[in-house]
């Protein structure tokens, strides 16, 4: 979990109960079905497992080139009520869609 938050306390609110739960749910876990070809890249469509809840959820994402290394690049966004993540908050307080970065690479 990473969160820019200019107050601490918030980021220890954020990983606790009410939120993202992770003392019971250290781990989110998204499974991919399939992957279709898009104008702009890729998609990866599957389920997310995440505070105990499990629901669909489509990730869009890029292959660029790095030579030795395949890195995946992707943004998406996911509902936040979906995933009971902070559902007692309304979404005039804390926006509903919350927005989802990866970067990663490994050896070819």
């Amino acid at each position: 979990l990473s969160v820019d938050l200019s107050r601490a306390s918030l980021k220890t609110d954020l990983v606790g109960q009410q939120w993202f739960n992770a003392k019971r749910h250290p781990t989110a876990v998204f499974k991919s079905d399939s992957v279709v070809a898009r104008a702009d890249g890729y998609e990866a469509q599957g389920t997310l497992e995440l505070n105990g809840v499990e629901a669909p959820l489509a990730l869009p994402f890029r292959l660029p080139p790095s030579g030795e290394l395949v890195q995946v690049e992707g943004r998406g966004n996911l509902d936040r009520f979906t995933w009971k993540i902070g559902d007692t908050t309304p979404a005039s307080v804390v926006q509903s869609q919350v927005a989802i970065r990866f970067d990663f690479s490994a050896r070819n």
